[in-house]
């Protein structure tokens, strides 16, 4: 979605609908602990003032539930809710649903909607509203089927048995969304209500108030999407919290005393994904031979060259590292065609490496990546991307940096129709399965099942925010994937 140039204003209100939480087999869920506050208001301004929340990414309507940037995920973790919560400490708390039991050795999951579960327009949360948004979202890839018992009961039925409840019902990709042909937004069931501008209207800037429940001891919380104004401007207008990673705006609260900034988890890891190697593995596979990665310290220097924030060359593991547990998933894919990248069979024209725009991190990575390939002789260590990107030190064609909308890097990316593509992908997942299953629907010419993430995946460095906040303005907690959330 382009950005414009005006104002829009739309509301998001705190529903009032109750949270009555009686699991089973489980006991009601403990009080929030210590560990998941980030911070905590002042009992005055936590009850009376309103919050103001800065947006800095771009927020669409078509991307709810699952937000593709970090404004969308902030803004879509307060008004869609999931089955279920999990704390930071990673333990499992009710949301839609207020109780479950398993079938099937671990097979089957049958879950009760908490009674009181609303849409925004007041209209009562069924089992089949569950199914009809999880139909049209990315949250269908992990169920095998689903069995409507009542109005309030189904039971999902899944290739792979869980012990206990499978935690990827926590996962934003199975938070209800349901669309509706009336409305810009997809009603969700609270805690917020986003009441929104006609589906004409540009979403540049635009400002989201949320008003507490009567029952409710919360602050009215007003959310600021300004894409196109200098997030220091937005510090002197008032703002109580901000996500960033931009090195001058950390400078600048550093030297505000009624400021507070605090590093979050290392939650995001750019990789390159690379339709030419896809090609060369499988040509190798045979043979069972593998094409090398990079190693650790050109990724520690890309970090340090390429990105402006907080980033470290890749460490420890990611959700993509290991697929053992994954072979019922695996086996499904592999049950589909090969799909074939369009631009490993591409000789014509200019080849691209891409990134999408508005990403600093992924420009910076993609033009260092390039210079490593097209000025050889003063960096030592371009020959390691050269073996692990197949053609990508060919003197022969030019090599390009090219910054893409979201929506044409999403249709690139599905169909591998460009010659390297900078990703950020989710360090960590609370179901890596699930994850395996988004990535192979994502991009399917990476062709998981037949060949490892771990091997068509290059990994490059971690990146992590810091939130910046008004002393004593709110109360912020963590969610478990980073999330930063206002209790």
């Amino acid at each position: 979605m382009r950005t414009g140039s005006f104002a829009v204003t739309f509301t998001l209100l705190l529903a009032a609908a109750g949270c009555k939480s009686q699991p089973q087999p489980r006991a009601t869920p403990p009080p929030p602990v210590a560990a998941c506050a980030l911070l905590t208001a002042d009992s005055v301004a936590g009850s009376s003032e309103a919050v103001h929340v800065a947006l800095l990414d771009e927020v669409s309507p078509a991307s709810a539930p699952l937000g593709r940037n970090d404004s969308e995920r902030l803004l879509f973790r307060h008004a869609y809710e999931a089955l279920i919560d999990v704390d930071c400490r990673g333990r499992v708390r009710p949301a839609l649903a207020e109780s479950w039991d398993s079938e099937a050795n671990g097979r089957g999951w049958r879950f009760t909607i908490r009674e009181d579960a609303r849409f925004w327009d007041g209209r009562r949360l069924t089992a089949v509203d569950v199914v009809r948004g999880w139909e049209s979202g990315p949250g269908w890839v992990a169920v095998d089927s689903i069995t409507i018992d009542s109005d309030r009961t189904f039971t999902v039925h899944l290739g792979r048995a869980h012990d206990t409840v499978p935690i990827l019902f926590a996962d934003p990709s199975h938070a209800v969304a349901l669309s509706q042909a009336q409305s810009t937004w997809p009603l969700g069931t609270g805690p917020y209500r986003i009441e929104g501008p006609a589906p004409s209207t540009d979403f540049s800037h635009l400002v989201v108030n949320a008003y507490p429940p009567e029952r409710g001891s919360q602050p009215r919380v007003v959310f600021r999407l300004a894409t196109l104004t200098d997030a220091r401007d937005l510090i002197d207008g008032g703002i109580d919290v901000m996500v960033t990673a931009a090195p001058d705006v950390l400078d600048y609260a550093s030297k505000r005393s009624e400021l507070e900034s605090l590093p979050l988890p290392w939650d995001r890891t750019y990789v390159l994904l690379s339709p030419t190697r896809v090609r060369e593995l499988r040509a190798r596979q045979d043979d069972g031979l593998e094409l090398p990665s990079v190693s650790g310290d050109l990724r520690d220097a890309l970090a340090s060259d390429a990105v402006r924030g907080d980033a470290r060359g890749h460490q420890g593991s990611g959700w993509w590292d290991g697929d053992s547990a994954c072979e019922v998933e695996l086996e499904r894919l592999r049950a589909l065609p090969p799909a074939v990248a369009t631009a490993a069979y591409r000789v014509e024209g200019p080849r691209r490496v891409v990134y999408i725009e508005g990403d600093e991190v992924a420009r910076g990575l993609a033009e260092r990546v390039v210079a490593l390939a097209t000025r050889p002789v003063s960096v030592e260590r371009s020959p390691e991307l050269n073996d692990a990107v197949p053609g990508l030190g060919e003197a022969d064609v030019p090599l390009l940096v090219s910054a893409l909308d979201r929506d044409r890097f999403d249709s690139a990316l599905q169909r591998g129709s460009e010659f390297l593509f900078v990703v950020a992908l989710a360090t960590q997942s609370l179901d890596p399965c699930h994850h395996t299953m988004l990535l192979a629907e994502r991009a399917p010419w990476l062709n998981i099942g037949w060949l490892s993430p771990v091997s068509t995946i290059i990994p490059l460095v971690d990146t992590r925010q810091h939130v910046i906040a008004r002393s004593g303005a709110v109360s912020l907690t963590l969610a478990v994937d980073g999330t930063v959330l206002i209790p």
